[in-house]
């Protein structure tokens, strides 16, 4: 299996134990998981600024229309998991 063959329950208001532990995973997988755990430096390069680019729209895929709020406001992958910590 691959990790486009994951399939991953989008973020509701009653399965965040268990999408937290799931997109995690996943994002070890796909390598975003530094930016998304430690954010970026405040001299970040141009290819770390475009991984969290990717790894924001990686986690904002994963949530339900619910939540799509938090992913338009928060400005970095790091802000957006924070967020979404908070939530919960």
């Amino acid at each position: 299996m691959t990790t486009s063959d994951v399939k991953i329950a989008l973020l509701d208001d009653s399965n965040y134990g268990t999408w937290e532990f799931r997109v995690s995973a996943l994002s070890v997988e796909k390598g975003y998981d530094s930016v998304i755990k430690d954010g970026l430096e405040d001299a970040a390069s141009d290819e770390d600024k475009r991984l969290d680019t990717k790894a924001h729209s990686f986690l904002c895929l994963h949530v339900s229309d619910q939540f799509q709020s938090v992913c338009k406001a928060s400005k970095t992958s790091k802000e957006l998991w924070d967020n979404m910590k908070d939530l919960f």
